[in-house]
């Protein structure tokens, strides 16, 4: 489905509305807008009527997306300072449908439906993104003791045990289904007996992470100090699990300073404020998370359709509560190639939505995305 990008320019000196209409791309959340427009009837010639009704919802549509107010001063020929002030107001609109249009004695009233992206600044839900963890692998350099490998392990359970703990996701901890076994650049091998044993099913919507954390010892000499670090590397593949392609690869990387000595002495001039665990490294490692998928809409796979409603695969858990609109967006050349649902009922896994538009047009594992 192709976007629009409806800019309209209200100038305060004018008496007129232009409005302009391109393409343009999707941002990250899709909002349901409600809007409406009036205009006058004049010489009892409705379509003209209907037609700047329109314009004025759309613009009234827009408005509530984006608005900034815009001034300038210049000099005219005559040598007089003019200024101009005037509201310029800019939207998104991924496409709109009139849901009434009447009459009303002299005047003219549309109302419309749209839906519009928004920015990424707009931050408002808060809904729990689905994380399974794969297998992390550990692996620490020859040469370095029992206790350092065991800090390592300790750290990343910590890490695991923060992002389970929380508001941001709901995370679910797979590594006990998958086998030992890796498949090119780290990629897990599922152990499918196991997992049928386990009844375990992936979540469609949601996101899987794995890759490997490696510890090894830094030599960093110089003429004056004897330096030693343990240096720790992640890198982490964040893959999503309805297409299967990786969303992000996160490579962070930190230190740990073991010695720092004058050379040929035993004084010690460590940094006092020197990280002496690896929780600089997940802390950078969590905040990518959160930047990549904190202020995404919540995604939802349809699990089955019966008559006008739909089972969604997330549910309370997720922070989907009665009265959540989820849109499915048709691969289609039309502007209106969506539909709405209203979440009805949940349980903690999934929700039951009735259809809003007459026309279903949706099929069993299309995508939802929770609106803004």
């Amino acid at each position: 489905m192709s976007s629009l990008r409806l800019t309209s320019l209200l100038i305060a000196s004018c008496l007129g509305l232009i409005c302009s209409v391109a393409s343009g791309p999707a941002l990250s959340g899709t909002k349901l807008i409600r809007a409406e427009g009036r205009a006058s009837i004049a010489g009892n010639n409705v379509e003209t009527a209907r037609k700047a009704a329109l314009a004025e919802a759309l613009y009234d549509a827009a408005g509530q997306v984006r608005m900034v107010v815009r001034g300038a001063s210049y000099l005219s020929s005559a040598g007089t300072i003019m200024e101009d002030t005037g509201i310029a107001v800019e939207g998104l609109l991924k496409g709109y449908q009139v849901v009434d249009e009447r009459r009303e004695g002299s005047r003219y009233l549309v109302s419309i439906e749209a839906l519009a992206d928004t920015d990424d600044s707009e931050c408002t839900s808060r809904k729990r993104a689905d994380i399974a963890i794969a297998p992390i692998s550990v692996q620490v350099a020859q040469g370095l003791s029992g206790v350092d490998e065991r800090m390592a392990h300790e750290s990343l359970e910590r890490f695991l045990g923060d992002l389970k703990a929380s508001d941001s996701w709901r995370v679910t901890d797979d590594r006990n289904i998958y086998g030992k076994t890796l498949v090119g650049a780290g990629a897990p091998k599922v152990d499918r007996y196991t997992a049928l044993l386990k009844g375990y099913t992936t979540s469609a919507a949601g996101f899987t992470l794995s890759g490997r954390l490696v510890v090894e010892r830094d030599r960093a000499d110089n003429l004056a100090l004897n330096r030693t670090d343990l240096v720790a590397t992640a890198t982490l593949q964040l893959i999503d699990n309805y297409t299967g392609s990786t969303v992000e690869t996160i490579r962070e990387k930190s230190k740990i300073q073991i010695a720092n000595r004058l050379w040929g002495t035993e004084i010690d001039i460590s940094e006092e404020d020197a990280p002496t665990t690896l929780a600089p490294l997940w802390s950078a490692i969590e905040a990518r998370l959160e930047d990549r998928l904190g202020c995404q809409p919540l995604r939802a796979v349809i699990t089955s359709i019966s008559a006008d409603r739909a089972t969604l695969s997330v549910g309370s858990e997720q922070g989907v509560k009665t009265g959540d609109y989820f849109l499915v967006e048709f691969m289609a050349n039309s502007k209106n190639a969506w539909q709405l649902m209203r979440v009805e009922q949940t349980s903690p896994t999934t929700s039951s939505a009735r259809f809003m538009k007459a026309t279903t047009g949706i099929r069993v594992n299309a995508l939802a995305t929770l609106l803004q």
